[in-house]
């Protein structure tokens, strides 16, 4: 869809969820502003993962995961984290069900904080992961986060 389509469909859907409300009648909402820039600015995913290892998100109503090998809204060193991620989860069988990347910096440093998500039964493997993703290229920190 069109940047300028997208805008003007958040600014009706903003518009929309003020209406049922007699108090925010007279809000005016503005124009969206669009990201600048428009693509590799988004520094944090929630990700899901398959059991046959693919990482994505959920096909739309349903819990089928798409897998999205590459996203031009993130940025390159979450996309480069993930990437590493894919090759590690579809290459052994684990017991991941979730991911959430951050990119975080200081000054001009950047990494990333990985936390693997899954269930709490398999605790072990989950923080043996976590430990093992330390040697990603970039991942400063990992967590594990029982579902």
């Amino acid at each position: 869809m069109p940047v300028g389509v997208q805008l003007t469909r958040k600014r009706e859907l903003v518009r929309g969820a003020f209406g049922p409300y007699l108090a925010l009648s007279e809000v005016e909402v503005g124009e969206v502003a669009g990201a600048v820039p428009v693509t590799g600015y988004r520094t944090r995913a929630k990700l899901v993962v398959s059991p046959g290892g693919a990482i994505g998100l959920y096909a739309r109503g349903t819990h089928d995961v798409v897998d999205i090998p590459g996203c031009r809204v993130l940025s390159p060193l979450l996309s480069g984290v993930i990437a590493a991620l894919r090759q590690k989860v579809q290459s052994v069988r684990l017991p991941l069900r979730g991911l959430d990347v951050r990119e975080v910096r200081a000054g001009q440093a950047a990494g990333v904080l990985l936390t693997v998500i899954g269930l709490e039964r398999d605790r072990e493997q989950l923080v043996e992961l976590a430990r093992d993703c330390l040697q990603i290229e970039g991942v400063i920190g990992t967590a594990w986060s029982a579902q």
